[in-house]
């Protein structure tokens, strides 16, 4: 059982600080709006013989309880970019985070 409430995980994601708004389309159908941080860090990926290269990994950051039947293939837009879902992780606290990839 979580320490926090739903609603102590969304002081979190509020706008006021780092997090933002995203339009969720769930692929069940449907839209939301969702509060949570969005990310674009710098990974690196191992391609052999000792070469590294750097790539960009987008991640979207939520409260599981607004995104409950998330699944791969639902869309976010986010700051005015479709991204689609590739990768959902429920961490089993209340957060969930989804690994993106902007269609080409």
């Amino acid at each position: 059982m979580a320490v926090e409430t739903a609603d102590d995980r969304a002081i979190f994601f509020g706008t006021d600080d780092f997090g933002i708004t995203a339009a969720y389309f769930p692929l069940a159908g449907g839209t939301s709006n969702v509060n949570g941080i969005f990310d674009n860090e710098f990974i690196e990926v191992d391609v052999g013989c000792n070469v590294g290269v750097a790539m960009q990994q987008k991640r979207f950051v939520c409260r599981t309880a607004d995104v409950p039947n998330a699944a791969e293939n639902d869309q976010f837009r986010i700051n005015g970019t479709d991204h689609f879902v590739r990768i959902v992780q429920d961490d089993g606290t209340g957060i969930t985070t989804f690994i993106l990839e902007v269609p080409a």
